[in-house]
């Protein structure tokens, strides 16, 4: 008898502990159940992982921030989701990458001050154990389509060596959207695109949305045709969807330019239909999800790898500052978790604190992790899931967006405390204020007169069938001569009649301002006011503001010297605190960033620095390294091209 009962009690503890861990994991509305094999949850019932990032989405580019947004697929995902209003990135591309992909802040991982240049002989450091690679000890497969730009000088910094079963799409962060050549200054037309670790030109003069899109749909075919021949046996996916879009080259196809509701801000349309772009293609993959039976046993994220590009149509309204900075408009993005059947609750807003790299302990945690990730793994973010679930208790209570000797923030509760000399600390509506000013005086020859531009866009979106030398070579014409009417009148005439859409130039004499520019900037203290830009210098003809405070341009991405890097390993962080300009916000009464509190609270910026300071205790030399030419696409057939640095 006494037997009987002791098997009873042994029983009932084990099945308590079960399902204290199995708690707050739900699946097509069920608890998990035990998997007897290796002490695991099974793969019918651990959810499919989806994390598509957008590229410069600003907090003003979706539709449940602005309803003239249109984006009818992801509008439709919001609405039935948790939408994360307080969710936070790094201000710029490879840093906010490696913060979702490791779970560590960049600093501790010396991805913290820069982009990856195509030439950088180094990447993500293999020394650390990324998500994917956790996902796959659990027993999940996993692909990646998109844009990694965590390094690929070595193969062991690949995304397939990094714990990615699949791979398609471009290494580096920049390239043409039809001819996958690189489009920025450095190596520009050099070929950047991969199905694994080959060289794919059969996706050439292919528009890269509507191909991450039909690669994705193909990968959930696959699953769906395996779930239903060996249900037992498919594994849970994780699939990693970074799209390009809209990064620039601006660049959407004609068919979404010519549905998209057309307003008087042709910069804005432009932009508009490059994210419709994006919304077809997401609407194809969810419907993909439904088809093949997966959709309610899938969470999917959303979110930006940082703020909106200003220069670029991009809009962080009414957040001040914008891509690069670490003001909210850089740094704070637009995000949402749809899951109706796994999420304890959804259709609502959810203003908890979150960063970037709380998805991997988040998603470590739903996949099966025995233990507390954030422990085990070392890493800076924490399980978010009951937080957005839930919406219980704050998961995180202090976030750093970064530290760098010459600016850096962190936010502990609602105070946010920035230091350094910080750009772009405008508010910018880019509804109402589309253009910039280019200064072309150092490329102007000297018997040239000093002619300047005021661009509008930068556009080339080619229909099907057009002859891409000819584009190219009559582009590099009215480049290289860009200042005789003639060749610019000859390039957008070509561009119109093969159904592209032309850059556009408005000529002036000078940039003193004869031509003005207006956006609405919520100021300090002020209403809501009209203001003209002079264009000369970027500063407000109202004479109270300085011009440094109030640039249009975001900064160019940084670009630091050996000499540079040696000074950071002798940083006095004190001495950076305590001589810095400081600004102090209340951001749950202040998210727009308007009064800075600092000579009104002495003792919170005081608190603040001393987190700061605890946190430089721990700060790690940023992986910044010279160019290394061996990695030139001429050494690899016009291509990017792998094996010429040493993986660390």
């Amino acid at each position: 008898m006494y037997k009987f009962i002791l098997v009873l009690l042994l029983c009932f503890g084990q099945n308590l502990v079960f399902a204290e861990k199995a708690e707050g994991t739900r699946a097509n509305g069920s608890k998990q159940k035990k998997n007897n094999k290796d002490d695991q949850e099974s793969s019918s019932t651990r959810p499919n992982l989806m994390f598509i990032l957008a590229d410069d989405l600003g907090f003003n580019d979706v539709s449940w921030h602005n309803p003239a947004v249109s984006m009818p697929s992801l509008s439709k995902l919001a609405g039935d989701a948790v939408i994360l209003d307080n969710h936070y990135t790094n201000p710029i591309c490879t840093p906010s990458r490696s913060a979702f992909i490791t779970g560590k802040y960049p600093f501790h991982i010396g991805r913290h001050y820069d982009v990856l240049k195509p030439l950088s002989p180094t990447g993500l450091s293999i020394n650390h154990t990324i998500l994917p690679q956790e996902l796959v000890k659990l027993g999940y497969q996993t692909h990646m389509v998109g844009k990694w730009h965590l390094g690929y000088c070595a193969p062991e910094y690949l995304p397939t060596r990094r714990g990615f079963q699949t791979f398609l799409g471009m290494w580096a962060g920049n390239a043409d959207y039809y001819t996958h050549a690189r489009a920025g200054r450095d190596l520009f037309g050099a070929y950047d695109f991969f199905d694994g670790e080959t060289v794919a030109r059969e996706y050439e003069n292919i528009y890269s949305t509507n191909i991450y899109g039909d690669r994705t749909v193909e990968i959930l075919n696959e699953i769906g045709e395996e779930t239903k021949e060996n249900p037992d046996e498919v594994k849970p996916f994780f699939i990693y969807l970074p799209f390009q879009t809209p990064h620039s080259p601006i660049q959407p196809t004609l068919e979404s330019f010519r549905n998209i509701n057309k307003t008087a801000n042709q910069a804005r349309d432009v932009h508009g239909a490059m994210v419709l772009d994006m919304d077809i293609a997401i609407g194809k993959i969810v419907q993909a999800l439904k088809d093949n039976d997966l959709y309610d046993n899938t969470i999917i994220v959303f979110t930006s790898d940082n703020g909106a590009s200003i220069k670029h149509g991009g809009s962080n309204w009414p957040l001040r500052g914008g891509k690069n900075t670490l003001w909210e408009g850089g740094t704070r993005v637009p995000t949402f978790v749809h899951a109706p059947s796994l999420l304890d609750n959804s259709s609502y807003i959810n203003e908890r604190m979150m960063h970037m790299t709380d998805w991997m302990p988040t998603f470590l945690k739903l996949a099966g992790f025995k233990g507390n990730a954030t422990k085990q793994l070392n890493l800076d973010g924490v399980n978010q899931w009951n937080s957005i679930s839930n919406n219980k208790k704050d998961s995180r209570t202090e976030l750093v967006y970064n530290i760098k000797d010459d600016e850096g923030a962190i936010r502990v509760g609602d105070y946010k405390l920035l230091y350094g000399k910080p750009s772009l600390m405008g508010w910018y509506k880019s509804d109402i204020m589309p253009v910039k000013c280019l200064k072309w005086m150092n490329s102007v020859p000297p018997t040239k007169e000093k002619q300047i531009y005021i661009y509008i866009l930068y556009i080339h979106t080619i229909k099907e069938g057009v002859n891409k030398i000819k584009l190219k070579q009559k582009f590099s014409q009215a480049w290289d001569n860009r200042f005789e009417s003639k060749y610019r009148r000859e390039y957008r005439r070509w561009m119109r009649e093969n159904g592209a859409i032309a850059p556009r130039n408005i000529r002036t004499d000078d940039c003193s301002g004869r031509v003005k520019l207006v956006e609405i900037i919520h100021r300090p203290n002020r209403t809501l006011e009209s203001l003209e830009l002079n264009i000369d210098d970027g500063t407000l003809d109202d004479d109270d503001e300085s011009g440094s405070d109030q640039k249009y341009l975001e900064p160019e991405e940084p670009r630091y010297n050996s000499a540079q890097l040696e000074k950071l390993k002798f940083v006095n962080w004190t001495e950076i605190l305590e001589t810095s300009p400081i600004y102090l916000f209340n951001l749950r009464t202040d998210p727009l960033e308007t009064d800075n509190l600092a000579d009104r609270h002495p003792d919170i910026v005081q608190q603040l620095k001393n987190r700061l300071l605890y946190h430089t205790e721990s700060i790690t030399l940023p992986d910044s390294i010279p160019e290394d030419r061996r990695g030139h696409p001429k050494n690899f057939n016009n291509n990017l091209g792998t094996g010429w640095c040493i993986p660390k």
